[in-house]
């Protein structure tokens, strides 16, 4: 059901052929797709009205519209059913292979096994009639039969781009319900033609980017849909809007490899991978996978690094080794910051002295309202400037400690 309801969301949206219908029509009357548009037009017009008077575009209203394709057309009163019925049977006398016609008498028609006939017999004419493939969908996902309803779609996509604002929206809306969810990645699985278009719709749309993290662990890992630039774009998009789950559901997909701490810099999926920040007063630099040369100009500060990790709660020790130190006062930061439903609150704030060798910070992740937690690094100069290269970062878990007996 919530498949359908997506789908009558989108399929007026169409601009059908013909800029000019009505000319068309006053100069070749036999032109068969002129009366057809303008049957188009009117159905767009009743359509969007019953849309209008059900909430419009909003997701949450949708669930109650009752702008379905299959309710719209039975339901219109006879002055507007009658100037549509008209012009199909006008387009449908010019040709008898008339797909839109058809659809178009599929759209006024109560008795649904007679509109499943008409539907069937459109596909038949034309495989390329988006809109018979629209309804046909959604009359199948009101039949329970999410599978065909959603081959109805992928045959659409596949056969034009031009409705990719269209369907794509349905299947990513769709997505939000766990049933619908599972046939759409059974379909994904199947690497489709579109599927890289659906990616670069949920970039280039950034409010689809985590029904897009839901779907992407079904690509195929032959698809190029498992380029590395559509995995550091999602992530990108969806750290920024505080979608962390989502995130890590992307890099999980994308990386080659697990999160790894130690390798600060050559990160590919950042700021999953550590990212490094680099200003004219202070910043990081990448020398390697394991060298980073950090600086601060005198009297400056400024964070250098920073990673996104999702660490379980428990207490932890970041450690650091720093070689080829150039500073008289110079200190590193730590800031751990914690994430969870959106907010950011600080957890351990931490300063040691810039100094040769190893430096540890240790810091602690609760076990409530830190689902995510930030780890950012930074440097600070005082009258003289500040330099160091970072060659050696570990993270490591410190184990409860197991309380003895009589303490």
């Amino acid at each position: 059901m919530v498949l359908a309801l997506y789908s009558a969301a989108f399929s007026f949206a169409l601009i059908f052929s013909g800029r000019q219908p009505a000319v068309t029509m006053a100069l070749v009357p036999w032109h068969s797709t002129a009366p057809t548009a303008i049957a188009d037009r009117l159905m767009l017009a009743a359509a969007q009205e019953k849309f209008r008077e059900a909430g419009g575009r909003d997701a949450p209203t949708a669930a109650a519209m009752t702008a379905l394709l299959s309710r719209v057309g039975p339901s219109l009163p006879p002055e507007k059913a009658a100037p549509i019925r008209e012009l199909a049977l006008e387009g449908l006398s010019q040709s008898a292979l008339n797909s839109a016609a058809l659809r178009q008498l599929a759209f006024l028609e109560k008795d649904r096994a007679k509109r499943k006939h008409l539907l069937d017999l459109a596909l038949r004419v034309s495989r390329r009639d988006v809109l018979a493939g629209v309804q046909s969908a959604e009359i199948k996902f009101l039949d329970n039969e999410a599978d065909a309803g959603l081959a109805d779609l992928d045959r659409a996509l596949t056969v034009s781009e031009k409705v990719d604002d269209l369907v794509l929206p349905i299947i990513l809306q769709a997505s939000s319900d766990p049933e619908a969810l599972a046939q759409i990645r059974r379909r994904v699985a199947k690497n489709p033609l579109w599927i890289e278009r659906l990616l670069r719709y949920g970039i280039d749309n950034p409010v689809f980017a985590p029904r897009v993290a839901d779907i992407v662990s079904a690509i195929p890992a032959r698809s190029t849909a498992r380029a590395q630039g559509y995995g550091q774009q999602l992530i990108d998009i969806l750290v920024s809007a505080r979608e962390y789950p989502a995130a890590f559901k992307v890099y999980d997909v994308y990386s080659p490899t697990r999160q790894a701490v130690e390798r600060m810099g050559g990160g590919a999926f950042r700021p999953i991978d550590w990212q490094l920040t680099e200003n004219y007063d202070a910043g990081g630099r990448e020398l390697g996978a394991r060298e980073v040369d950090i600086f601060a100009s005198p009297e400056r500060q400024g964070e250098f690094a920073r990673i996104l990790m999702r660490s379980r709660p428990g207490s932890y020790s970041l450690s650091l080794r720093a070689r080829e130190v150039e500073a008289a006062e110079g200190r590193l930061t730590f800031n751990m910051l914690c994430l969870d439903e959106k907010q950011e609150r600080q957890g351990a704030s931490l300063s040691l002295p810039l100094r040769q060798g190893p430096m540890r910070f240790d810091y602690s992740v609760p076990p409530t309202g830190c689902g995510y937690q930030w780890l950012i690094l930074g440097i600070g100069a005082e009258l003289d400037s500040a330099a160091a290269l970072i060659d050696s970062v570990t993270l490591s878990r410190t184990p409860a400690r197991v309380a003895g007996p009589g303490s």
